[in-house]
């Protein structure tokens, strides 16, 4: 009854809460994460919460539903650094990890982009999503057997922050880079001939008026 209830209350809404969690390590923050969270099982959408949240510098867990629920399982996020193919240290979400009573589906992320350089913060306001198989059936069905995890306006950063505001120098997803970029620049140069189109009428009145003026005094 309860797992019926959330859903219905749950889905009733469309977009996830924000979620701002932060871990301090000997007293200097070494986790920061800001994103919009939900997860998708069978029919069902959850919108996840931070009312049941803990981490440390590399590892975030997120129980859901918040209490007073039962809580139905947990998402954990696994975060790790290496090298990149040019000697750059890179800092970046690694492991998905989702937990529903009895079931436990997951997926490692071998590529590195989703993150940053080690002293960057990592920026995707567009967002991603994952689909994560059963660990007893890691090659499933997608749409049937997988649950779905769905990440939107994310900034994160693990393991070494300086910036007292708690993010360093962000460095973009691909597909910010490929969507709002663009559109931005689209903005900024519809603006610029806006000005120069007013700029221009606003002299040629001011060119027709003094033409006239000079006929007149003739």
């Amino acid at each position: 009854m309860y797992f019926i209830f959330i859903c219905t209350v749950l889905g009733s809404l469309s977009v996830p809460p924000p979620i701002d969690f932060s871990y301090k390590f000997d007293g200097k923050q070494c986790l920061h994460i800001k994103m919009r969270l939900s997860l998708t099982l069978g029919d069902s959408e959850f919108l996840i919460n931070q009312n049941s949240i803990t981490g440390n510098c590399n590892e975030v867990t997120i129980g859901w539903p918040e209490p007073p629920f039962p809580l139905l399982g947990r998402i954990n996020l696994k975060f790790n650094m290496e090298k990149n193919s040019e000697g750059v240290e890179h800092a970046g979400l690694r492991y998905l990890e989702v937990v529903v009573q009895n079931n436990t589906y997951a997926i490692t992320l071998s590529d590195q982009l989703i993150g940053a350089p080690l002293g960057q913060s990592f920026f995707c306001n567009t967002g991603f999503s994952y689909r994560l198989c059963p660990i007893k059936k890691p090659i499933c069905e997608l749409n049937i057997e997988a649950v779905n995890l769905k990440f939107t306006d994310v900034r994160f950063q693990p393991y070494q922050i300086e910036s007292k505001s708690g993010f360093d120098n962000p460095s973009y997803c691909e597909n910010d880079i490929r969507v709002i970029f663009p559109a931005f620049v689209a903005v900024v140069s519809l603006i610029v001939a806006a000005i120069v189109g007013v700029y221009l009428y606003q002299s040629k009145m001011k060119r027709q008026t003094l033409e006239e003026t000079t006929y007149r005094e003739l």
